[in-house]
């Protein structure tokens, strides 16, 4: 048999192997994604949570009569225009919309009640209010500042797009482990690091006889660089450091320092909330000045 001294490929001339073109998305682990899957990311998202509202009866176009009390206040939110008139816009989801509701939900999966809210009210008030979401009102639902309503939903956007494959994420070994307990009125936060965030906070519900009010977990690539991360974060923070890894630190602080300073190192980074009694994000006002906390136990007592 004669041999052929030209290579011969493995796929058919003028084929070069499969493509991914669904949606026009990068492939995935490319480390900087195409602009224009982090807006189809992001409206899908945003889709997702028009029709949760609307199916839930939420909203202004919501498919059933009567609003629960408890949505009253996103009623208002979504009716204060400049103008004073009610929104003129109306949501209607597609077949499409529903069944893909739950897997764009999924998405935003490991992110605390807050951050899940704030991506819920930043897409109701793009849709329905003429100027669009607007960060300062979005934080101070939050009892927060601008930066870190941007900031935060920033990272959860991030976050979902390492779920779809769109962004590289890293392996994970190791996380920064957040533990909030509130001692009379007096928000407390341990930091510390550990391979299984889950037993951390198993270990401290056995040896705390205060109840957990919060906890969460930054996850990083291995050990050595969640290690850097904790150092810094109490560097940041010395100032509220009470003893060991306890800090006078309310969840959201913590979290964001968190955040912070792993992206500096440019570390990939992944958010999981663990436990805690999760607030309606408009009532939830975390106090962070220890003087004014005093002032509010004082009060509750007489």
């Amino acid at each position: 048999m004669a041999k052929s001294g030209a290579r011969r490929g493995i796929f058919k001339p003028g084929f070069d192997g499969p493509r991914d073109e669904t949606l026009g998305l990068p492939g995935r682990g490319q480390s900087v994604p195409d602009e224009g899957a982090i807006d189809a990311l992001e409206a899908r998202l945003h889709r997702a949570m028009l029709t949760l509202t609307t199916l839930s009866g939420d909203g202004p176009s919501a498919v059933r009569s009567g609003w629960p009390d408890h949505v009253i206040e996103l009623a208002d939110r979504i009716e204060r225009e400049k103008d004073g008139d009610k929104p003129k816009r109306k949501f209607r989801p597609t077949g499409a919309d529903v069944d893909d509701l739950l897997g764009a939900l999924a998405l935003l999966e490991g992110l605390r009640t807050e951050i899940y809210q704030l991506v819920r009210y930043k897409a109701l008030d793009d849709f329905y209010l003429e100027d669009g979401a607007s960060w300062t009102d979005l934080g101070d639902q939050f009892g927060r500042s601008d930066n870190w309503a941007r900031e935060t939903y920033r990272r959860a956007m991030l976050q979902a797009a390492k779920r779809t494959g769109i962004v590289f994420s890293a392996p994970e070994g190791y996380a920064v482990v957040a533990i909030c307990t509130m001692v009379e009125g007096t928000l407390f936060t341990h930091l510390s690091i550990s391979a299984d965030p889950r037993q951390a906070l198993y270990d401290m519900k056995a040896r705390n006889p205060t109840d957990i009010v919060d906890s969460f977990a930054v996850w990083t690539n291995d050990r050595a660089t969640a290690k850097v991360v904790l150092d810094q974060v109490k560097a940041h923070h010395l100032a509220q450091r009470k003893h060991g890894g306890w800090h006078y630190l309310n969840p959201f602080d913590a979290e964001f320092t968190i955040l912070e300073k792993a992206e500096a190192l440019g570390a990939s980074v992944r958010q999981q909330y663990l436990a805690g009694e999760p607030l309606e994000a408009p009532v939830r006002q975390v106090v962070v000045d220890p003087v004014e906390e005093m002032l509010i136990a004082m009060e509750v007592e007489a």
